[in-house]
């Protein structure tokens, strides 16, 4: 597999960029323990399962980041951000409440909602 082809299997599973930094991490956590089990000094041998117990945890983070990832529709994702922030900013004026499309947005984000966000009326 290429790292081409890795990078659009990623992609394809909601652009989640922590996705990448798993072979990294693996190859990373893989030669610390190969090394800490030819190390025989105590303090070096602390000092390498810490950080492997480190490197364990970012691993974990990210396998738990990439499986929370959700993808859906724009049909069915603007129904649940309307949903989910619907009336929650107090003193937000009606034109500014809902689901906004984005179409000419050069970034990747499809949509927004202002409604669910801090709001100053003064500012």
């Amino acid at each position: 597999m290429s790292c081409a082809t890795s990078c659009d299997d990623v992609c394809s599973y909601g652009n989640n960029p922590l996705a990448c930094c798993l072979p990294v991490v693996c190859y990373v956590s893989a030669l610390d323990l190969v090394a800490c089990f030819f190390i025989s000094t105590v303090g070096l041998m602390a000092m390498c399962a810490a950080l492997a117990v480190i490197l364990l945890y970012v691993f974990v983070m990210i396998v738990k980041s990439v499986l929370a990832v959700e993808v859906h529709g724009a049909e069915d994702a603007a129904s649940i951000l309307y949903n989910f922030n619907h009336n929650t900013t107090e003193g937000l004026p009606d034109k500014l409440r809902g689901v906004f499309w984005m179409s000419t947005n050069a970034a990747p984000e499809l949509l927004a909602s202002i409604d669910g966000s801090y709001w100053d009326e003064e500012r």
